[in-house]
């Protein structure tokens, strides 16, 4: 998989439309970040949220709703969550939950309500470390919902 995130995300530099890091240059407006959602739902609160994909589409309603972006998601976006399997499992696997997770993320960061996961680091400085390795990105928005 690492490969073909790399492949991608080298198209997406060689475009001129996208700043990746930890690609060299900046190259267009675009900016392209991590996300691992959970990370995201563990600023959030839960820390085991395969089992509740309902729990973690309302958790990234909420901070979206806590960051004054309002999202008017259909409820068969939510139904869809809770039962999609993409034929690997027996069991839903939750993926739709994930993939809706990281779009809010996405939409917090371009509104400037995220920052980057990044370890202390007593040698390297934070921006240098983003700019040479990249970051996970999280929300800083923290909402009452979280359960």
């Amino acid at each position: 998989m690492a490969l073909l995130g790399n492949a991608l995300l080298s198209r997406l530099w060689e475009s001129h439309k996208y700043r990746v890091l930890p690609f060299p240059g900046g190259r267009g407006a675009g900016e392209i970040i991590e996300v691992y959602p959970g990370a995201t739902l563990r600023t959030m609160g839960p820390a085991s949220y395969k089992s509740r994909p309902d729990e973690a589409v309302r958790l990234g309603i909420a901070t979206c709703a806590a960051a004054g972006i309002k999202l008017d998601v259909d409820l068969r976006l939510i139904a869809l969550a809770c039962r999609y399997n993409s034929g690997t499992a027996k069991t839903p696997d939750f993926d739709v939950a994930d993939a809706f997770v990281a779009l809010c993320t996405a939409i917090l960061h371009v509104e400037g309500a995220c920052r980057p996961a990044l370890a202390p680091d007593p040698i390297w400085q934070e921006r240098l470390v983003k700019e040479w390795e990249g970051a996970i990105w999280v929300p800083t928005i923290t909402t009452s919902a979280a359960a």
